[in-house]
Parts: structure tokens; C-alpha cells; sequence
């Protein structure tokens, strides 16, 4: 979220250069709807505000549906793509701590195929 989406897919070119095939990979994202402060959560707006100020903006979201096709020229295959609500479910289910997924960011697990 902290690159642009063509240095991040060139970072991911060069990891799977470096790896060997089946390697796995995991990172987090925010999807698209999070730039949109439309439809962004209230507290994605501000966390977005806020890394911005401080010289760290999130310039970058993917659209879910369409990740897996765009990590293919990466050399990288989509294994998982969790939302927020697998996210939940997965994690959170069940805390009474008031601890929750976070809206608009998922987890990605990507293995190199080359």
C-alpha cells in the first residue's frame, strides 16, 4: 500500500527471480474501495490522513477479484486471497477483547511459478 503499483509488481518480479519455484510469499493489501472516501470506512480515511501527514502515505489498493490475473506477469500464483470478513472469522471469531479485522485490508498468500 506504501508503492505504487508498478514498483510493487516489479518488487514481487524480482523476489520471484530470486526464489525457487513453489517459494511462498505473504502480504497484506487494501482493496481499491479503500482510496475512495465514498465508500472507505471512517477509520481508513483517517489512517490514511494520518500516514500521509506523517511523510508514509498508502497510495496503492488492488481490486480482490482481479489480483490474481495481474501477479501472473509476477511469476506469482494467488494460494489464498482472505478478506476482511475471512479475516474475522479466521482471527477474530469469538474475542472479547473488541478486537476486529480492519476494514479494506486482506491477506494474500502468493507462491512463485515459473
Amino acid at each position: 500500500m506504501y508503492l505504487d503499483k508498478k514498483d510493487f509488481y516489479q518488487l514481487l518480479s524480482s523476489v520471484s527471480e530470486m526464489s525457487v519455484n513453489g517459494s511462498s510469499f505473504i502480504f497484506d493489501y487494501l482493496d481499491d474501495t479503500a482510496f475512495d472516501d465514498s465508500i472507505a470506512s471512517k477509520k481508513l480515511t483517517q489512517m490514511r490522513q494520518i500516514t500521509a501527514h506523517i511523510g508514509e502515505p498508502m497510495i496503492s489498493g488492488f481490486d480482490p477479484f482481479e489480483l490474481d490475473r495481474e501477479l501472473q506477469d509476477c511469476n506469482m500464483l494467488l494460494y489464498e486471497n482472505l478478506s476482511p470478513a475471512n479475516i474475522e472469522d479466521m482471527y477474530f471469531k469469538g474475542r472479547e477483547d473488541g478486537l476486529h479485522a480492519f476494514d479494506h485490508f486482506h491477506f494474500a498468500h502468493l507462491v512463485v511459478h515459473k
